[in-house]
């Protein structure tokens, strides 16, 4: 298109310069040359605008593109990165759920273990609560019928299942070391008459869960416990049962402190045993 123009630009420059009588006869036709030369050039600047400016588009085009193939390159890494990331996550947490798996495995061994041993220990516990509650019933008397009735309650919690073993235990503990305590001291206390010929109260006196001894409010009739046949019998000597009201009294504080011989050992008259 470039050596075309310049073809036509001679032809006329040599007409012009020529001054022939050619160029005068042809002048419409150079005018319409120069009209089409026109449109031609018009049309060559156009083109020439386009072309830059799909050149520059290209190029803006092809800049782009490398920009996107940077930062599809960018992105890539980064979800190669992620991905390694949660790879190693994975993992940690396949590890921790089997390890959890495992610790929950030991831990229901471990609470059927716990439940067999808790079932052993109840049982095991109520046997020891009806033993002895029957072996401590000859000593009720004693003043301990209410650990007696203690344990009887105590036996039927464990039975209901109510309480737990633990809780059971822990109750049983306390009541043997309350007995234990009882067994182990002299003790005063007032309580009904055991017997119809002493009227209204009397006062106990027990040496442990060896000896009990019972006298009236007057201090005239004393009466002494007799574990082998489970009855009260009388006290038939003065000095007795001056002997039982003066540890009475020294158990009260009303006394000063003195050794007193008690009736440990009695001889029992069949016909003066108490009602």
């Amino acid at each position: 298109m470039h050596v075309f123009k310049k073809a036509v630009m001679s032809i006329l420059f040599f007409f012009m310069i020529a001054g022939t009588p050619l160029a005068h006869d042809k002048t419409e036709e150079v005018k319409t040359l120069k009209s089409e030369i026109a449109v031609y050039q018009s049309k060559i600047d156009e083109t020439r605008k386009n072309t830059d400016l799909m050149r520059s588009k290209a190029t803006a085009d092809s800049l782009s593109y490398v920009r996107y193939l940077q930062e599809s390159q960018e992105r890539s890494r980064k979800l190669a990165a992620e991905r390694d990331s949660l790879t190693v996550l994975a993992g940690f947490l396949q590890n921790k759920r089997d390890s959890l798996i495992a610790v929950a495995e030991a831990s229901a061994l471990l609470i059927d273990s716990y439940k067999r041993q808790t079932g052993t220990a109840l049982g095991e516990l109520r046997a020891s609560c009806r033993n002895l509650t029957a072996l401590l019933e000859p000593f009720a008397v004693f003043n301990i019928s209410k650990q007696i009735s203690a344990l009887r309650f105590l036996d039927g919690e464990l039975s209901a299942g109510t309480i737990e073993a633990t809780e059971g235990l822990e109750r049983y503990w306390q009541i043997v070391s309350q007995i234990e305590k009882s067994s182990q001291k002299i003790e005063m206390w007032t309580a009904p008459s055991p017997v119809r010929s002493i009227k209204g109260e009397a006062r106990f006196l027990r040496l442990g869960f060896v000896w009990l001894a019972c006298i009236d409010n007057s201090s005239t009739h004393a009466l002494l416990w007799n574990p082998a046949c489970g009855v009260w019998d009388s006290v038939n000597h003065e000095e007795q049962v001056n002997a039982i009201n003066k540890a009475v009294q020294l158990c009260t504080g009303m006394a000063a402190p003195q050794l007193v011989a008690l009736p440990v050992s009695l001889k029992i008259l069949p016909n003066k045993k108490g009602n």
